[in-house]
């Protein structure tokens, strides 16, 4: 079995207040600078996860197609 990992990304992540048990604030996606606002910790989780896979999708297209088939096996 190959040694399988998913991207790397780093995000910026501010906290601005705590209400109802769960976080408010925004996020910033470090690589592309790109930033959003989230009212709970899921879906902080959901757009970071959003932006893994949209990351994702663009390294699949810019790769060769050898190395997507291989990949995918």
């Amino acid at each position: 079995m190959e040694g399988k990992h998913g991207n790397v990304a780093t995000f910026i992540v501010r906290v601005r207040q705590r209400e109802h048990s769960t976080w408010q604030g925004n996020v910033i996606w470090a690589d592309t600078k790109q930033e959003s606002n989230f009212r709970s910790c899921l879906e902080l989780i959901k757009l970071m996860e959003g932006a893994m896979a949209d990351s994702g999708e663009e390294a699949q297209e810019e790769a060769p197609a050898d190395e997507i088939e291989r990949g995918s096996a």
